[in-house]
């Protein structure tokens, strides 16, 4: 590995994403890093994306790699291009999600200021196309809490799968993605990394987050079935599993009626206070806090947000 200038490899699973990933490929084709190789995992795509991949490429030089695959899922597709990936660090990108330009270059600088940091995750921005308000920011000041809020549903994820940034050789020492998860294969990645190794949390914003339609994450009786196999790998007590029950099947509570639209949230939410539903109660505070606070955290860059998004929707 070179000491001052580590090639990096970009891992960008792909699955009908025609609309988005010109966008996303310009994100890392522009970073101000420069040793960086790109692997595209086709994971059997049924509409264009290959070929606005194959474009984009033509047009934009670079060191780029494309591997197609029947499709067999998000996490063995990322396995496979770790596999195949030639470099000493591993950055995780999403097919619909974008980078600030200094990514790259601000992740490689605090590993190798930091060797003993096991992975890095960063700040992101969560964004829908044509937005140009009420961006929520999510970050945190102690990566460990963060984790574990992730773990138990209080608080937003880390996204390693678009912030994520780490050593090849620790990657294969924790044993990659665990093919036995769908959505929560990268919190399980980062709850066995951060039991032995530190997590660096970078405060800037670098990458953001799209919400759109159809979205993997939204397949609430995946996410139940991999939580359950997630709280007996990981609860680290039977007080704790019980706990964590509780809290996921309170979430999934709420996201049901989230999904039935804001007038039936608003509507169980008042009830819940009213009648003092202790049950789902907590809860509910922490998904409206945590949410208030990434709105606040998001008001003042907002023109800068705006800006950035600008520029790449015109690619």
């Amino acid at each position: 590995m070179s000491l001052s200038n580590p090639l990096v490899s970009v891992v960008i699973p792909l699955f009908n994403k025609e609309q988005w990933i010109t966008q996303t490929l310009y994100t890392v084709h522009t970073q101000t890093y420069s040793n960086w190789e790109c692997l595209i995992i086709d994971d059997g795509s049924t509409d264009s994306s290959l070929e606005v991949v194959k474009n984009f490429i033509q047009n934009h030089p670079g060191n780029w790699r494309i591997y197609s695959q029947e499709n067999l899922g998000q996490t063995r597709a990322r396995n496979f291009g770790i596999d195949k990936a030639s470099g000493d660090f591993i950055a995780f990108l999403d097919a619909d999600d974008l980078w600030m330009p200094e990514k790259l270059e601000l992740q490689v600088k605090a590993h190798l200021a930091s060797p003993d940091v096991g992975l890095s995750l960063t700040s992101y921005v969560i964004f829908k196309q044509g937005q140009r308000d009420n961006f929520r920011v999510v970050t945190c000041s102690d990566s460990k809490k963060m984790i574990a809020d992730w773990f138990s549903l209080k608080g937003f994820g880390g996204l390693i799968e678009s912030t994520g940034f780490v050593k090849k050789a620790t990657l294969i020492d924790f044993g990659k993605y665990s093919e036995s998860f769908s959505m929560t294969a990268g919190l399980d990645l980062c709850l066995n990394i951060d039991s032995e190794l530190q997590v660096l949390f970078l405060r800037r914003p670098l990458v953001f987050y799209r919400i759109s339609p159809g979205q993997f994450h939204k397949h609430e009786n995946i996410l139940i079935s991999d939580l359950d196999l997630m709280n007996t790998r990981h609860a680290k007590s039977s007080h704790e599993l019980v706990h964590l029950q509780n809290l996921h099947a309170s979430y999934i509570y709420w996201s049901n009626f989230r999904n039935q639209g804001v007038k039936y949230f608003a509507f169980a939410a008042l009830r819940a206070i009213l009648f003092l539903d202790r049950r789902n109660f907590p809860m509910l505070y922490f998904l409206l806090s945590r949410n208030l606070v990434a709105l606040k955290r998001g008001f003042i860059p907002r023109k800068n947000f705006r800006e950035f998004l600008n520029m790449y929707s015109k690619e």
